[in-house]
């Protein structure tokens, strides 16, 4: 609909951050995986920023050797990121869907030619085993090499400078260092932040507190920003849920209440 939004509904103002999904850009669809035409998506893209609204697109990429989509076995290994590495046998598919892209990332510009800029966030989730790029399917280093690689190509070959890059674990970490084990380096991330559907879900916010601490602190020492990159309730069966699950979580200290945006 026109200008309208739960959020604006709920608030009288459009949320401050639009998520969105570019899931099937790189097989040349005509609409992501939610089946959102990206002719929609870019125009609403252009309305979210002309709102004064930030804009962030995450990534479920496909496999670029299997041709499936991103979820993977998580019983059996899959190898895909060593195969699409820099001399790997399918680098030169992964290319082109890198380029499809960066085609689709380069083409939100406002009429006067302004670059719209976005928070992308790729291979989000890689210590859980459900994507391709997860953990139990690459080595650490592998995953580091496609995340840099991934950030260089975007900004080099298609100079793309509008990008800010979100680096986003899901849950399974108790600290800083074990958040940090696959953290690609301070010079490809801008966002250090956060997937947790999870703690909520069984009833411990006090992990989701320590999730956010954790990234909060980090993102300080770092002189960067955190952030909330996903959550959410499944099928919003608590009608509690942001105001006596999640906004509890956010102000529980001065650092979770430093978390730019959920």
């Amino acid at each position: 609909d026109s200008d309208r939004s739960d959020i604006k509904d709920v608030s009288g103002s459009h949320p401050a951050v639009y998520g969105w999904d570019i899931g099937g850009i790189d097989q040349g669809w005509y609409k992501n995986i939610d089946s959102v035409p990206f002719s929609s998506m870019r125009t609403n893209i252009l309305l979210a920023y002309s709102h004064g609204g930030v804009n962030t697109i995450s990534w479920h990429a496909y496999n670029p050797v299997t041709g499936k989509d991103s979820w993977a076995n998580t019983k059996e290994k899959n190898n895909t990121v060593s195969m699409i590495l820099p001399g790997g046998t399918h680098h030169t598919q992964f290319l082109v869907q890198l380029d499809r892209v960066a085609g689709f990332l380069s083409s939100l510009k406002t009429k006067n030619g302004e670059v719209v800029p976005i928070v992308f966030r790729p291979w989000h989730e890689h210590s859980g085993n459900w994507f391709w790029w997860g953990k139990m399917h690459c080595t650490t280093d592998e995953y580091i090499a496609l995340y840099r690689f991934t950030v260089e190509y975007l900004r080099t070959k298609h100079q793309l400078h509008n990008l800010l890059f979100a680096f986003s674990p899901d849950v399974g970490f108790t600290n800083a260092a074990e958040y940090l084990e696959r953290y690609p380096g301070d010079d490809v991330v801008d966002i250090i932040g956060l997937d947790d559907y999870h703690s909520l879900k069984v009833n411990k916010p006090e992990s989701l507190v320590r999730n956010l601490e954790t990234i909060a602190g980090i993102a300080k020492e770092k002189n960067k920003i955190s952030a909330f990159t996903e959550t959410g309730c499944f099928n919003m069966t608590d009608e509690h849920y942001f105001t006596a699950e999640l906004l509890p979580c956010l102000n529980y200290s001065a650092l979770t209440r430093s978390v730019s945006w959920v």
